[in-house]
């Protein structure tokens, strides 16, 4: 499941690129660092965005591990800053964290980063 709001989403295609990248790397390579790499070069670096000056995105990705049923819930933006909240079933209260990008990194560069939210290894069959 993915959440965006960006200028020039639309015109590269971010959310579907994040979802066919995770889905393909799955298993190889860490979720957040396949999430982070797609929003550098498929909406920093996209030559289609080349003459945007100012490259504002916020996306949400909840990841289910299909191999191990592990959750993880992942963000990144290139904005000035991002609020995320969440509850499990574990939670007796919503958890909120703020991310924040260094200043002259807005647009630049993504800030991206994840929590696990469950973590568990399948019975074998």
């Amino acid at each position: 499941m993915n959440s965006f709001q960006c200028c020039g989403e639309q015109r590269t295609l971010l959310a579907k690129t994040v979802s066919d990248d995770l889905r393909a790397a799955s298993g190889s390579c860490q979720p957040v660092d396949v999430f982070n790499q797609t929003i550098k070069s498929s909406f920093i670096d996209n030559p289609v965005l080349v003459k945007d000056n100012v490259k504002l995105a916020g996306a949400i990705v909840l990841y289910v591990n299909p191999e191990s049923s592990s959750v993880e819930l992942m963000w990144s933006h290139t904005t000035r800053s991002m609020c995320v909240s969440y509850m499990t079933a574990e939670c007796a209260h919503p958890q909120s964290l703020v991310t924040r990008l260094a200043p002259g990194k807005v647009s630049q560069v993504p800030f991206t980063s994840g929590i696990g939210l469950r973590s568990e290894t399948q019975a074998p069959a």
